[in-house]
């Protein structure tokens, strides 16, 4: 957790840049709802994928049991994190989408981007 907090800032910068490319959202602060649910997500992947903490990585039958029997620590970091991971999947697509259906396209977003680039490639194949 400590290597965490340690690279928090350029986590949350690179978080931003990436959010500001591929979303067209501008980040003014780094608190942001965006990189803080990023930075989150990391946190859950980095705790629940280390090889070899868990009983589950030995014996995969346990994964099918409840997360309420002692021992299933792994199986209560999965379920607590699945939301968090899900919802930083969704809710930066869903924003995009929202403003693509309302003809916003914040100055060079994604969607700006592969305009242009499908607009020169149609113009080169079809000289005139």
């Amino acid at each position: 957790m400590a290597d965490i907090q340690a690279m928090g800032r350029p986590l949350r910068t690179n978080a931003a840049i990436i959010v500001g490319i591929c979303y067209g959202k501008q980040i003014v602060d780094l608190d942001d709802e965006y990189i803080r649910l990023a930075q989150l997500s990391v946190e859950g992947i980095i705790q629940t994928k280390a090889p070899g903490t868990f009983w589950m990585d030995y014996f995969p039958l346990l994964k099918h049991v409840p997360a309420w029997i002692p021992g299933a620590t792994g199986r209560r970091l999965s379920e607590y994190y699945s939301p968090i991971i899900h919802t930083m999947r969704d809710q930066p697509f869903y924003a995009a989408k929202d403003d693509v259906v309302g003809c916003y396209f914040p100055p060079q977003s994604l969607a700006d981007l592969t305009y242009d680039c499908l607009n020169s490639s149609m113009a080169s194949q079809n000289p005139q």
